[in-house]
């Protein structure tokens, strides 16, 4: 048996119970063929410290039923996210190029998966100011990174040993309650604003995340499409300058910036609304799909 390259963890048809697994073909884009009512198939991933640590069973063969976000929120370190970390959002925002990583907080119970997010009333029924608008409820096409063992104090030579792996991510933000405050945290992170998937890509798979192709679709039209290259931050800075002097714990997750294209800074804005169906697409992984249910 051999270490999983690239991890669901899903409801299986065959039993109902929540599998770790790798699905038996490597190029398929496993949120969009689950979405679209597909069987995939996939080999169990089995061991006693899962999603750190894992074999693919190749005797094993499960259907996935309903996809999960690939790390359970009890195995969540923390969840840290990057502000302005792409050049062209910076200069969309007008603000200044960061010195430094900008960094905020989501609470664990921020995180889900692929599926639906319900949006609370609290920010749907917000009707926000004359200068606010109306709609508040945005979209950010952001890449995470998923921490494998606690790093403290890492060195840029040395910070791809603490990555297990690399998935999409949509920062899901209220955008009236972001302006409204100096901090982001709450806009950010009400339950459910925080969804990652489909796949955990291992970095060996992956290779040089700064080189990564991505885009956001709104009900099928594209409205953010970058490349990783345009980080501000790579990977090696971040883990450096986020672990010095803290402990950052395994299974932390983070998100490393939108590009350019939110809904916000978009002319007209085009916030998203009950019913939408919001994917992330990153190349080598595949596409995270959500859809937007108002309670």
């Amino acid at each position: 048996m051999a270490s999983w390259e690239r991890l669901v963890r899903f409801v299986a048809k065959e039993d109902s119970k929540i599998h770790f697994g790798q699905a038996i073909d490597p190029e398929q884009d496993v949120g969009l063929a689950v979405e679209a009512g597909q069987d995939v198939k996939v080999h169990e991933v089995t061991g006693s410290s899962l999603p750190f640590e894992g074999t693919v069973d190749r005797n094993t063969t499960l259907t996935i039923s309903e996809l999960l976000s690939p790390l359970p929120e009890k195995d969540v370190g923390s969840i840290r996210c990057l502000g302005i970390n792409f050049r062209k959002h910076v200069e969309e925002a007008g603000a200044k190029m960061p010195k430094t990583p900008v960094l905020f907080m989501k609470g664990n119970q921020a995180l889900t998966g692929p599926g639906a997010i319900p949006v609370p009333k609290f920010i749907h029924e917000d009707k926000g100011s004359d200068e606010e608008g109306t709609e508040q409820l945005d979209y950010e096409t952001e890449l995470a990174v998923i921490i494998s063992k606690d790093c403290k104090n890492v060195k840029k030579e040395d910070a791809y040993n603490y990555v297990l792996g690399y998935t999409c991510a949509n920062d899901v933000t209220g955008r009236f309650h972001q302006g409204r405050q100096p901090q982001w945290n709450f806009a950010k992170g009400f339950d459910k604003f925080c969804p990652i998937g489909p796949v955990l890509v291992s970095h060996s798979a992956i290779g040089d995340p700064g080189k990564l192709s991505f885009k956001g679709s709104l009900n099928g039209e594209v409205k953010q499409e970058s490349n990783t290259q345009d980080w501000i931050f790579p990977v090696p800075e971040v883990l450096e300058f986020l672990s010095s002097g803290t402990t950052i714990p395994a299974g932390s997750v983070i998100l490393f910036g939108t590009p350019s294209g939110i809904g916000w800074f978009s002319k007209p804005k085009r916030l998203l609304r009950e019913g939408d169906v919001f994917t992330v697409w990153h190349e080598k992984i595949g596409t995270l799909v959500n859809s937007f249910v108002f309670e």
